[in-house]
């Protein structure tokens, strides 16, 4: 029902008050996406300045204090498959004549963490 103020035009929908209702609501909603887009680059600005001050180590080098050369006894006649260098961690695929090994070396300690025998099936 529309009353006296509210009458639709002909050929219209909307009321003029609905008129005025919908444009408040598309100005508050640009507000809103102009504020939402300024918080966004601030948020990024922020991140980035968080990534640029902390130092980034790369997970190849091995660090101060640790042996440069690092000994790993292998079988005799062993050869090196494949080098994997993943999170910190160095991956040795060795080819034995007895199987394959897997070495998993630690780049941060220098130490072996673990070392996995492919045994041939029978």
């Amino acid at each position: 029902m529309l009353n006296a103020t509210e009458t639709a035009e002909p050929g219209g929908s909307l009321t003029p008050s609905q008129v005025r209702k919908l444009k408040i609501a598309i100005v508050i909603m640009s507000i809103l996406l102009v504020v939402g887009f300024i918080l966004l680059l601030v948020g990024i600005y922020l991140q980035s300045q968080k990534l640029a001050k902390k130092p980034e180590a790369s997970p190849l080098t091995i660090p101060v204090g640790v042996a440069g050369t690092l000994n790993l006894p292998v079988k005799a006649g062993a050869e090196l498959v494949q080098v994997l260098a993943d999170q910190g961690r160095l991956i040795l695929h060795l080819r034995q004549p007895g199987g394959g090994e897997v070495s998993i070396i630690d780049l941060t300690t220098g130490r072996e963490l673990q070392r996995i025998r492919l045994a041939p099936q029978e």
